[in-house]
């Protein structure tokens, strides 16, 4: 009986190892719950940051997609407007082309006009040179003509000249000569800057008609061109007088240009 009330007595003893480890325990479950709340709270901070990451993440491409929309807007709009300056100046380039289409045309047109008229213009010359030249035909036939019969006609009927109080019988070419020496020597007088050259034409208009005088009755050319049967003594007659009248002339002539080129002698 004695060992059976030790053996309660063991059992009813407070043991302080037990309540130490109680304690413990209770130490341990606080810190397991402080623990908890800690690693709870870097979890929930931990998670708020993704969030906010992924939050500042999609901000970031969102801005991008839109930067890239807006570029991808502005790049069609510069295509459009590069479009429409395209086709500003292919129709600027299309209205160029056909106004100078319109230009060549007219300038072919004129052109053709031209010609036309350039070669209607050539035409109606070559038919009034071609009228003229028969006309200047006709006058000069007609002219050797009225020549002709003048000449035979003076041959038969010579007239008379006075100079410095001698009379001479002058035939129709010594009245030519006569008119051309006027004419020369009024040029003389308008124009003395040509004196050199008339007193030229003179001598050789003296010479031209010694030598003529000369084949004519001498050479009886005069046969041949004049229609006489035969040169006479009265022809000879008549061409010593046209000769002696020339050579009567050649003085006064000298004077004349002379004072024309000068201004002396009178």
């Amino acid at each position: 009986d004695d060992d059976d009330d030790d053996d309660d007595d063991d059992d009813g003893d407070y043991n302080v190892d037990d309540d130490d480890d109680f304690e413990n325990n209770d130490t341990g479950d606080e810190n397991e719950g402080v623990e908890g709340k800690e690693r709870e709270k870097s979890r929930k901070k931990a998670y708020s940051e993704k969030r906010k990451q992924q939050r500042r993440l999609e901000k970031r491409q969102r801005r991008m997609e839109e930067r890239a929309l807006r570029q991808q807007e502005r790049e069609l709009r510069n295509q459009e407007r590069s479009l429409r300056n395209q086709e500003r100046e292919l129709r600027k380039q299309e209205s160029i082309q056909r106004r100078q289409a319109r230009e060549e045309r007219n300038r072919r047109r004129l052109n053709h006009l031209q010609l036309r008229e350039e070669r209607q213009r050539e035409i109606e010359i070559r038919r009034l040179r071609n009228a003229e030249e028969r006309e200047r035909r006709r006058s000069m036939i007609a002219a050797e003509r009225s020549r002709r019969a003048s000449a035979k006609a003076a041959i038969n009927r010579p007239g008379s000249l006075v100079l410095l109080n001698r009379s001479y019988l002058a035939v129709n070419s010594v009245l030519i000569v006569l008119k051309l020496l006027d004419e020369l020597l009024a040029l003389s007088e308008l124009v003395p800057m040509l004196t050199l050259d008339i007193t030229g034409r003179v001598i050789e208009l003296f010479r031209v008609f010694n030598g003529v005088v000369i084949k004519q009755l001498l050479g009886a050319r005069a046969v041949q061109t004049a229609g006489l049967k035969s040169i006479s003594a009265r022809h000879l007659a008549l061409g010593t007088q046209a000769l002696n009248l020339v050579l009567a002339l050649q003085p006064l002539t000298r004077k004349i240009l002379l004072y024309s080129e000068t201004g002396v002698g009178g």
